[in-house]
């Protein structure tokens, strides 16, 4: 009988006949080998992975990113970023910023990183106003400004403002955003306008987990054949 193989060169095991007619041990083997050549979709990483495993993260299931991830074992991040889509937020109209001196967030988008590590942030805003006053674009992680860059000081000018940073060694679930900074309170028809922000992984890690520890073992010297007893510490 002939045997159908798939892309990979695996024995297609969906044929009934060709199962029918191969020992369990051979079907076992065949599905062993389709699972080395697929990278598992997963919404952890792995808590034991070795060097060259690689996983696509489920990063935000609701809008379909996926991260591919490669472990190299590489503290402390040791998983890196092959490809995938970015984290993205969104807002058609941030509206008017009437606190001076002062950044804020106002109606920004934002984007909550799942994973500890290093990533490509980047935030975008238009804009217009009426003042010569100075405005301020700038990316926000938690509560502390990265980076900022002037937006506008053009009495009733306007335009798009773009601002990048690679923001190291940020914690999981820290939320990026845009915030914007007026040094004149904005009035009338000016303000800003649609914003975005999207964040990329460099490289990443898997939470930290805590599991036993041995502080020390105790050893019955009087008894050769005592067995060892350890105390573990959760």
């Amino acid at each position: 009988m002939a045997v159908e193989y798939d892309s990979n060169g695996i024995p297609i095991l969906s044929n009934k006949a060709y199962l029918s007619d191969t020992p369990s041990y051979t079907q076992a083997l065949a599905q062993n080998l389709k699972n080395l050549t697929t990278t598992p979709v997963v919404t952890q990483l792995p808590s034991k992975p070795t060097v060259g495993d690689r996983v696509i993260y489920t990063a935000d299931a609701t809008y379909g990113v996926y991260w591919q991830l490669l472990y190299d074992g590489i503290e402390p991040y040791p998983w890196k970023f092959l490809g995938g889509a970015p984290l993205l937020g969104y807002v058609a109209s941030v509206g008017q910023q009437t606190t001076t001196s002062t950044w804020q967030n106002l109606s920004g988008p934002s984007a909550t990183l799942p994973l500890a590590g290093d990533y490509d942030v980047a935030v975008e805003a238009g804009y217009n106003d009426a003042s010569t006053a100075v405005c301020l674009l700038g990316i926000c992680a938690g509560a502390s400004i990265l980076r900022f860059a002037r937006a506008h000081n053009t009495a009733y000018g306007g335009g798009e403002a773009f601002l990048t940073h690679r923001a190291t060694a940020v914690a999981a679930a820290t939320v990026i955003r845009p915030q914007y900074w007026v040094g004149v309170a904005q009035a009338g028809g000016y303000g800003w306008g649609e914003s975005t922000v999207s964040a990329t992984p460099v490289r990443v890690a898997a939470p930290l987990t805590k599991g036993p520890r041995f502080d020390f073992m105790e050893f019955d010297n009087a008894d050769p054949k005592s067995p060892a007893t350890a105390v573990l510490n959760y």
